[in-house]
Parts: structure tokens; C-alpha cells; sequence
């Protein structure tokens, strides 16, 4: 059932989604993800619901990948859902600002960026300032390891900026 703070927030229609990304993440005993923009908002605010079976993510975890990803996390709304069979879901809803160099388009990057995420939450990923190139060039996840292997190759061979400065430099061009 959901908690009187969803049935309060949402319509029908997005719980109906909702039910189905949950049964989705219970059916994998993994976390999933959905990065939507509402209706209502501008264009520079996005959102990224997270549906974890498993169990209450600390923010902690979560904000330094939405960061890294090149959000700045504006808000969240979490909320414990037991769905029929008495299963747990815990659904965490973040309101994202994205930075005013991203150009693309969110059906464009959409993609890239949950499968990106998703990577990063399973360590599969590295978790740095290299995956704002998913949102800010469009990049899908390989090509940002590409890129992270070529900065830690140039700092193996004498180079002298930085990893941040890399990650920044990229960013911005």
C-alpha cells in the first residue's frame, strides 16, 4: 500500500508505473531507476525516482553519484511502499537541476545516463566527475571509461594536470 505522502503527490497514472518499476526491482532483487522530467517544471529540472526491494539506501550513497553525474540535487521525497504480497519498496524520488552547459536533450541521454547509473551503483563503474560526460556530451558509458583510462594513462606518463582538472576541462569543452 502506498503511504498517504504518495497518494498525495502522485496521480494514478504515475502509480500505476510506479507499481510496475517495483515489480520490476522485486522480480530482480535489484535496484532500479527511471529519470523523468514532470510536465510542470522547467526545462533545467529533471527527475530520478530510485526503486530499491532490498532496503533504504542512505543518501549518502546516492548523492555523490547523482553529482558526479553532473546533477545538482535539489530535493527528495522518499517513500516506504509494501506492495500486495507484503513485499518492501522503498522509492526515493530526487528533484535534479542540470547544469546550465547541458544541451542535449533528455530523450537523447536518458539512456546512457540510467545505464550509467546503474553501472556506478554496481561498481562496475567508477563513481567521478568523468560521468557528467554522459549528460553534458551525450557520451554513452564506455566512452567515458575510454576517456577516464586516456586521464589515468597521461598522469602514469608525466603528465601534469590533475584528474579533476581533466574532469573539469572536458566538462566544460
Amino acid at each position: 500500500a502506498f503511504p498517504q505522502s504518495y497518494i498525495n503527490r502522485y496521480e494514478a497514472g504515475g502509480a500505476v508505473y510506479d507499481i510496475g518499476k517495483m515489480e520490476e526491482a522485486i522480480a530482480a532483487r535489484a535496484l532500479s531507476l527511471e529519470l523523468y522530467r514532470h510536465r510542470s517544471e522547467g526545462d533545467r529540472i529533471l527527475h530520478l525516482k530510485i526503486y530499491n526491494p532490498n532496503e533504504e539506501i542512505a543518501l549518502s550513497d546516492i548523492l555523490p553519484m547523482m553529482e558526479n553525474a553532473g546533477f545538482r540535487v535539489i530535493e527528495e521525497h522518499p517513500f516506504h511502499v509494501t506492495m500486495p504480497e507484503g513485499a518492501p519498496v522503498w522509492i526515493r524520488d530526487f528533484k535534479l537541476e542540470l547544469p546550465v552547459s547541458a544541451k542535449r536533450k533528455l530523450e537523447e541521454v536518458k539512456p546512457f545516463l540510467e545505464h550509467a547509473l546503474m553501472k556506478v551503483w554496481r561498481r562496475a563503474m567508477e563513481n567521478d566527475r568523468f560521468n557528467a560526460l554522459i549528460l553534458l556530451a551525450g557520451l554513452d558509458w564506455r566512452q567515458v571509461v575510454c576517456l577516464r583510462a586516456l586521464g589515468k594513462y597521461l598522469k602514469q606518463i608525466g603528465f601534469n594536470a590533475s584528474q579533476p582538472a581533466i574532469e573539469q576541462a572536458l566538462s566544460q569543452h
